[in-house]
């Protein structure tokens, strides 16, 4: 089999899965935004990251410590903002945001299924399985960044089986960045005070 024929033999899952999550997401209820998280990263997220970077919010009453902005510095706000900055309507960067963290999830369970040897039509079935799942559907329509965790388990399986089989740093250097996050500072209950 020549390299061109293997190559294109192994983009064939990468391509069901695309099309089995983009076509759907993109098909329903075209030009009706969702409520997903903060309905202001979506609508103006040049306005929304720019407030992120601080804790205090003064547009909030008489100001008030927020808990969430944060969170929404990467990448959810960076994404919005981009697809803002071309001009993309609303409703598509948001149905390609819960297109990209779905598929995101399958290429992850393709990379766990070639790292435990399992290819073809199994790998298939069994990476829809995992990206069609009714889990996702709960927070899909409200908390979408909560999906990112899910997105990632697979990657960092792989990557712990990879690194554990081959050793070195590079593989658990992969894990660590995957697993990277901005620590939130936590509030003292009134009993601790």
């Amino acid at each position: 089999m020549s390299p061109v024929t293997r190559r294109l033999r192994e983009a064939v899952p990468s391509a069901i899965l695309a099309v089995t999550i983009y076509v759907p997401l993109l098909l329903t209820r075209p030009g009706r935004v969702g409520a997903d998280t903060k309905t202001y990263l979506y609508l103006d997220p040049g306005r929304m990251l720019g407030r992120a970077s601080s804790m205090w919010d003064p547009n909030i009453g008489f100001g008030t410590v927020t808990h969430q902005n944060i969170g929404y510095l990467f990448p959810m706000g960076p994404w919005y903002r981009t697809f803002d900055a071309l001009g993309v309507p609303d409703w598509v960067s948001q149905r390609l945001w819960l297109g990209s963290v779905l598929f995101l999830a399958g290429l992850g369970m393709l990379y766990l299924f070639r790292t435990i040897g399992l290819r073809g039509a199994g790998a298939v079935v069994g990476t829809l399985y995992y990206v069609l799942t009714p889990y996702w559907l709960e927070y899909a329509a409200r908390l979408s960044v909560l999906l990112l965790p899910w997105a990632g388990l697979p990657w960092m399986i792989a990557l712990l089986i990879r690194g554990y089989r081959r050793g070195g740093w590079r593989h658990a250097a992969l894990f660590a960045l995957l697993m990277l996050r901005r620590r939130r500072p936590s509030l003292k209950s009134s009993d601790d005070l």
